[in-house]
């Protein structure tokens, strides 16, 4: 009898043991390749720190369009041609077609020797061991203390971003015709006031290259070619529901 119900006892004990095994396999690691742009690697643990992002936006989506709450099985495909885990895959992979595009086009002008994960994984712990050194010597040092990695990923990009925007802005092919200027400022000359063109050239100018500018990355990211392993992008989510 007591040898039966050991045995009894052991099974509920294999079966946990036997799924987490299960999930442990099939979790693919941090460094493995989850989607390329135009050849340019993005790891699971990349998608993660952008996924993770994310979810709140389209959580808010289905809440305001249906109601839907959270619930077991959430982030799980049902099987219906939109649910919160295909929308969260497609946000993903819009706003990594635009980081890649900024982060390639960044290596091209010289602006970013290293555009990995690995690399950025390095920099953040420099960093962050510069601004504890700088707290711990009583210095001045402007923002946080310390940084968090979605928040220092994204504040680097901007960077690149505002770079990349200074160099277009200086490339004479980019250059604004004197026409639209003109234009530009007879058509809001009411809302201007009496400031005269010669004082809002540049203003006017720098105010239609962003807008190319941002126009080029938004077609540049939109062009870019992205190969999926779906093995891989199917094993990921915000939350692992049984």
């Amino acid at each position: 009898m007591k040898a039966r119900l050991s045995s009894l006892l052991r099974i509920p004990c294999l079966a946990v043991v036997v799924f987490l095994a299960s999930f442990l396999s099939a979790a693919p690691s941090d460094d493995a390749t989850v989607l390329t742009v135009d050849g340019a690697p993005v790891s699971v643990a990349e998608y993660r720190l952008v996924m993770e992002g994310r979810t709140a936006e389209v959580f808010n989506y289905f809440h305001g369009k249906s109601g839907l709450e959270d619930h077991m099985g959430y982030w799980k495909d049902d099987g219906k041609p939109e649910n919160p885990i295909l929308r969260l895959r497609s946000v993903v992979t819009v706003e990594f077609r635009r980081i890649k595009t900024i982060q390639g086009l960044a290596e091209k002008k010289g602006l970013l020797k290293d555009a990995s994960f690995a690399a950025f994984r390095e920099g953040l712990m420099a960093e962050n061991a510069r601004r504890q050194k700088a707290v711990d010597n009583k210095e001045v040092i402007y923002g946080p203390r310390h940084y968090q990695p979605y928040r220092y990923y994204y504040f680097q990009l901007k960077d690149l971003e505002q770079a990349l925007l200074e160099i277009f802005q200086k490339e004479p092919a980019n250059a604004i015709p004197e026409p639209d200027i003109a234009a530009f400022y007879t058509t809001h000359k009411e809302s201007i006031g009496d400031k005269p063109l010669s004082d809002l050239r540049e203003q006017i100018a720098r105010m239609f290259q962003k807008k190319n500018f941002e126009k080029w990355i938004e077609t540049t990211a939109a062009q870019a070619r992205v190969e999926v392993d779906d093995a891989v992008l199917t094993a990921l989510a915000p939350r692992q529901d049984p």
